[in-house]
Parts: C-alpha cells; sequence; structure tokens
C-alpha cells in the first residue's frame, strides 16, 4: 500500500505545471522543511561517515522485507523510499537487523534523511500569503482579505474569523490556484475542534461541517466536478474547468447548472509563478470583477524561515 502511495506522488510531482511545486508527503518529520521529488538518488552514508557539506536532518527513512534479502538489495529499496520521499542523502543507523519470529523473519533497514541546505532552492514556489481584495458592483476596491498559508501549502488562517468564513465559503471551493498546488482531489476538508480547517484524506469518514472534493473528470483532461456538502446531506455541484494556453494554465470557469458562474485569470512572473489573479463573477450576461489576489511566496533564504 505505501509503495502505491509513493507511485501516486511521483506521477503528481511529474506532472506539475511550471513553478507549481508538489510538495512531497512525508513521515513524521525531524524538521518541519518540505520535501519535493527530484529523481535524484540519495547517497548512503554508512554508520561511520558523514556529509562534509551543510545539511537538515529532514526524517526517519526505513524499509523492510524477507529475511532472506541481502543486505545491499535492502539498501537499494531504501535508496528508492528515499528518492521518493525526497532527500538529498540517508545517514544510516546500522547495516540492517534480522528478526526471526513464530511465522518467519524480516530484515530491516533504516536511517536519518538528509537535505543538504543548498539543494534547498524551492521554498520561494511555495505560496506564503494571498492578500485578497473584494470589489463591489461597480468595481471599485473594497475591504481586503489576508489568508495565510504554511511551508506545505496548506491554508492556515485568516486576518480574521470572517476572513476565515470567507475563504471556507467563497474562495476555496473554486481555487483552480490551490487546485495545481495541492492536487487536491486526493483531499476533503473538515472544521477542527477549533474551528480551523483541516484538510484530511478524501476516502476518511468523519463528521465534518464542510466537506469539498475536487473529483477529475474521466472523460476530459482538466475538468473536475465540485462538490459541497453541508454536512446535512445538501449538496452543491459545481463544475470547474482549467484554460489552457501554450501549457500554461491561463485561469479556470467554473459553471453551475451548466451556465458560468465564475471565470478566474492568472498572472505569471519570470518564475512561472501565479503572482496575481483576478476572479469574475458572471450574472447573466453580465460579468464583473469579483476578487483579485496578490500572491506571496516563501524565500530560500534560511533566515527567512518560518519558526520550527
Amino acid at each position: 500500500m505505501r509503495g502505491l502511495i509513493y507511485g501516486i506522488l511521483l506521477c503528481l510531482a511529474a506532472t506539475a505545471l511550471h513553478a507549481q511545486t508538489t510538495i512531497v508527503r512525508t513521515p513524521a518529520s525531524l524538521h518541519p522543511l518540505p520535501l519535493v521529488y527530484t529523481g535524484k538518488t540519495p547517497v548512503i552514508f554508512l554508520p561511520d561517515s558523514k556529509p562534509t557539506q551543510p545539511y537538515i536532518a529532514t526524517h526517519i527513512v526505513e524499509v523492510s522485507a524477507d529475511i532472506s534479502v541481502e543486505t545491499n538489495e535492502l539498501i537499494s529499496k531504501l535508496q528508492e523510499r528515499g528518492m521518493a520521499e525526497g532527500v538529498d542523502g540517508i545517514l544510516l543507523y546500522s547495516l540492517g537487523q534480522k528478526v526471526i519470529g513464530p511465522a518467519g523473519g524480516i530484515a530491516t533497514l533504516n536511517g536519518v534523511g538528509i537535505k543538504y541546505k543548498d539543494s534547498v532552492n524551492y521554498l520561494d514556489n511555495i505560496i506564503r500569503q494571498r492578500v485578497v481584495t473584494t470589489y463591489d458592483a461597480d468595481e471599485k476596491p473594497g475591504p481586503s482579505v489576508i489568508l495565510n498559508y504554511n511551508w506545505r501549502g496548506s491554508f492556515q488562517n485568516a486576518i480574521d474569523a470572517e476572513g476565515h468564513d470567507f475563504m471556507v465559503d467563497s474562495i476555496l471551493p473554486f481555487d483552480a490556484h490551490l487546485l495545481l498546488l495541492l492536487k487536491p482531489e486526493m483531499y476533503a476538508y473538515q472544521f477542527g475542534y477549533d474551528k480551523q480547517l483541516q484538510r484530511i484524506k478524501a476516502d476518511k469518514t468523519t463528521a465534518q461541517d464542510l466537506n469539498i472534493q475536487w473529483v477529475p473528470s474521466s472523460y476530459s483532461k482538466g475538468k473536475f466536478v465540485v462538490r459541497i456538502n453541508d454536512g446535512y446531506n445538501t449538496e452543491s455541484r459545481f463544475e470547474l474547468e482549467l484554460m489552457n494556453e501554450q501549457k500554461t494554465v491561463a485561469g479556470a470557469i467554473v459553471t453551475y447548472r451548466n451556465e458560468p458562474f465564475l471565470y478566474s485569470y492568472f498572472e505569471y512572473d519570470s518564475k512561472g509563478r501565479i503572482v496575481a489573479e483576478k476572479w469574475y463573477k458572471v450574472k447573466g450576461s453580465k460579468k464583473r470583477l469579483w476578487l483579485s489576489f496578490d500572491n506571496r511566496f516563501h524565500s530560500n533564504d534560511p533566515a527567512q524561515w518560518p519558526a520550527k
């Protein structure tokens, strides 16, 4: 099962668009630094050796196999796991353990995954904050909402409770930018006990106040069915379709009951990041500016990293 999950992650990483960074989902971490799939085989360091360049210990990497498996094969499996989890190297604890039990035995190998500090050059592609400006019926700017995101691209909070609710109800279901960043068809959303929005696996059953899912169309690439359930068996269904121009996603169109409901347009910078967005509400034959986004990103400079 775990191998299947990593296979999915590799596919997602390979299909990431331009600077949109696909963050690898790793086990419990020793350091909160997000990791990305690079396709590089990690270097193995034996128990009595260490890297000569500065590094960060990220998390424990481990594999197990039948007791008959040779140590060299275990090392290859550990490198495959480390590659899938985005590490540059693995510091071995030992050369493996073999445990014999009533039903046979297993061989295990584990170590500490590391990331070289000078290879952390992708954080400036991960969104940090979005300043959302609202517009009235005459397209005059009104109040702004500030939305914050953590290192892993997950929505953390808004500047106030009203802004948080606005994010959940009016932005999140139709957020094509988020769709590109997080591949959220794999996840659903719920409120925790602290009333903060949490992202959970879509196949997990739990009581939730609001469940939002993006279901990819099996007939057309770039199309999604957006399902919104309010917890009272009341479901709204929208369709979201990405608009592509020369292999770049220019924005998205959202429809409701086969009628246009919302258009969003993206503006990219020279690094290929979506730095600005404009969302237009559609009513009848009229389209008016409803929201604009100013997107800000994390930094590769360790001095500007969030506190651990």
